[in-house]
């Protein structure tokens, strides 16, 4: 998934924007949120996220301040896309300078943040790779056409799944859910390009997930020979299947400290529901505490606990969909026997409490 920040000083404003999309089912997650700018950048600086939604007047730094210093500080392939109440187009030209990706004008609507959203993601970094003489005209064809930034419907559960089954390196499920994810976003989206939209999501959602293990994909999945009557469907099929073909191939490399890694990812991923600890898992793996704990830091770039609460939480955004579930019934089943700590680590994750998550989804589904 897109890991996106939400900067902005009022409230109320970080919250909407918070309630107003299903986050997970558009293929980004929120890794945290700021109500200043000195707070912001801090935040983009430790998790280096692909998005973030940039109000331009915040105490203390502004947005403009907040974007020459991530660009400064080696946040370069970050997106950002600007916020702000004041009409002045100074401020737009400014932003757009710093290469902003969208300015958005308060108030909005979710469809044109959404809009927005898709055209950073469209833009990105790791997309952008692609766009070289290597790939085939109807993949070109894609990238420029009008409604190539929209995804109605992206697949997040399958998604997540089948990054699960690469990195435990389970072969046939990977290849399973990798045609189950096909099926999805050519069935419930009604374009070629927005079909093409979800794939991007879905390589550079595997590409970081190779990268934090220090492994690269390469930057054009599309350069087997082109067999005659192609279609840009069978290109974007085939090109589904060579990433993750890739990502199988380098993730059975046996190297000592990738092999590590991917052993905790694997039992945090089977075993989020149990007891877990930095002293109990690296008793699993066979190394010390201090070394599992600097190893993981500087490989995925978060620390072991943070990277455990992403997967507790996410777990638990799937089962708040199920309305027979109370709140403590879901804070069990993803390992907090404690409810109320389970709501603040919910909201220190994704910004809302998980009754605001659960009206988000109950109102989305009315409408």
């Amino acid at each position: 998934m897109f890991r996106l920040i939400i900067a902005d000083d009022e409230k109320e404003v970080r919250e909407d924007m918070i309630a107003c999309i299903d986050w997970a089912a558009n293929g980004i997650e929120i890794v945290g949120t700021a109500e200043d700018g000195k707070a912001a950048l801090d935040i983009i600086m430790r998790e280096q996220p692909d998005l973030v939604l940039l109000d331009i007047l915040m105490p203390g730094m502004t947005g403009i301040e907040v974007m020459q210093k991530a660009k400064e500080s080696g946040a370069a392939n970050t997106a950002f896309i600007v916020v702000s109440g004041c009409e002045e187009f100074s401020y737009a030209r400014q932003a757009m300078n710093l290469g902003a990706v969208y300015y958005l004008l308060k108030p909005f609507m979710p469809d044109e943040l959404l809009t927005a959203l898709r055209k950073a993601i469209h833009d990105s970094d790791v997309p952008s790779m692609m766009r070289s003489d290597g790939i085939p005209a109807l993949i070109k064809d894609l990238f420029d056409s009008s409604d190539a930034t929209e995804c109605p419907f992206y697949p997040a559960r399958i998604e997540h799944e089948l990054i699960g089954a690469l990195l435990a390196e389970e072969t046939e499920k990977s290849k399973r859910l990798a045609d189950e994810f096909i099926k999805e976003i050519f069935s419930r989206n009604s374009t070629i390009s927005q079909s093409f939209s979800c794939f991007l999501i879905l390589y550079s959602s595997i590409y970081h997930a190779l990268l934090h293990l220090g492994l690269y994909l390469s930057a054009n999945p599309f350069s087997s020979p082109i067999q005659p009557n192609c279609t840009a469907e069978s290109l974007v099929r085939e090109g589904i299947h060579t990433v993750c073909r890739e990502a199988a191939e380098l993730l059975s490399s046996t190297e000592s400290s990738v092999y590590t890694i991917k052993q905790v990812i694997l039992y945090v991923n089977e075993n989020y529901n149990s007891k877990l600890s930095l002293e109990n898992l690296a008793e699993h793996v066979h190394v010390s505490p201090v070394y599992l704990s600097s190893l993981f830091s500087k490989t995925v770039g978060k620390t072991l606990v943070e990277y455990i609460q992403h997967v507790r939480i996410e777990k638990a955004s799937i089962l708040l969909k199920n309305p027979d579930l109370s709140l403590m019934d879901v804070a069990e089943r993803v390992g907090y026997p404690d409810t109320k700590y389970f709501s603040q680590v919910f909201k220190k994750v994704t910004g809302i409490t998980p009754s605001m998550y659960r009206n988000q989804i109950n109102y989305s589904e009315m409408n």
